[in-house]
């Protein structure tokens, strides 16, 4: 999210809080009601979490926020999420979304908040 912090003057917006445009366009222009819709922040995560080595072919990785989480406890909370989310939502396998809303709704510290509508 440094890196959505670090060019956000270009899109009008203050520097401030890394997940602020994240979470408004989440609640302000993806429509809801059929409750597949997700948004995950991740505690001491940053953009570039989700890939197993630094990617260097990005020309702005260098503004990211540092990481404060563990990185293979991070990508693995994301594989199980999107590997549960996909069994759910795509796959339609009733046993994945109890498995899936436990995941999400535990008290886990890499969890920062959840929503979905």
């Amino acid at each position: 999210m440094g890196v959505i912090v670090a060019n956000s003057g270009r899109y009008g917006m203050s520097t401030g809080d890394a997940t602020h445009s994240v979470v408004r366009t989440f609640r302000e222009a993806i429509p809801g009601g059929r409750d597949d819709t997700y948004l995950l922040l991740l505690e001491g995560a940053n953009h570039f979490s989700i890939a197993g080595a630094p990617d260097t072919t990005a020309a702005l990785s260098f503004l990211d926020l540092p990481t404060t989480q563990s990185a293979e406890r991070t990508r693995s909370l994301i594989a199980e999420t999107v590997g549960l989310f996909i069994d759910t939502h795509v796959r339609k396998k009733p046993e994945a979304a109890p498995l899936l809303e436990q995941l999400l709704r535990i008290t886990n510290p890499i969890v920062a908040s959840f929503e979905r509508k």
